[in-house]
């Protein structure tokens, strides 16, 4: 399994660079996640899973509004 850290602040990108170059399968990457070519894509929601806001609203604007129903 490989796993994509994906930032678009250079500090936070740098310091994963800095903590997880001894694992394997973690890469950095710096820019818009919807740019990826990926299988999933993990979004760090409230509990309640509304997806109205911040980068869940960006997620669905992207995927569809029905993405919170999953």
């Amino acid at each position: 399994m490989r796993i994509i850290l994906c930032s678009i602040d250079e500090p936070l990108a740098k310091a994963w660079e800095t903590y997880c170059v001894d694992l394997s399968g973690v890469e950095v990457h710096r820019g818009n996640i919807l740019d990826l070519n990926v299988d999933a894509v993990v979004s760090p929601a409230n509990s309640f899973g509304f997806m109205d806001g911040g980068i869940d609203m960006v997620y669905s604007q992207h995927f569809g509004w029905n993405v919170q129903l999953r």
